[in-house]
């Protein structure tokens, strides 16, 4: 039982790790790429965290990495209307962002 628990709290950690890694990514990225403020930035993190299921957050996180391997390996489990709501979301995130 207790062998279990440790498993359970090391995929709990390894998965806050990755999500604090992508959320680290996506900041630097939207500063360096976007040049938005750190607030904006922090908004469009936030939303990728919020709004983008883990398929479609896998697939973002391959264009903004220029990660083509990831892209193409995300792209597998995507829904067609994923690709229509990642494309949209990159378009409008940065907009309705852009006030903070």
């Amino acid at each position: 039982m207790r062998l279990w628990k440790l498993t359970v709290i090391g995929l709990l950690w390894s998965v806050v790790s990755v999500q604090a890694a992508d959320r680290q990514t996506i900041l630097k990225s939207c500063h360096e790429v976007l040049r938005m403020s750190a607030t904006g930035c922090k908004c469009i993190a936030d939303r990728v965290e919020s709004e983008f299921n883990d398929a479609q957050r896998a697939f973002f996180m391959g264009i903004i990495t220029k990660d083509r391997t990831a892209m193409a390996a995300a792209q597998k489990n995507l829904a067609p209307d994923d690709m229509t709501f990642i494309s949209g979301k990159m378009e409008q995130m940065p907009q309705e962002c852009a006030g903070g």
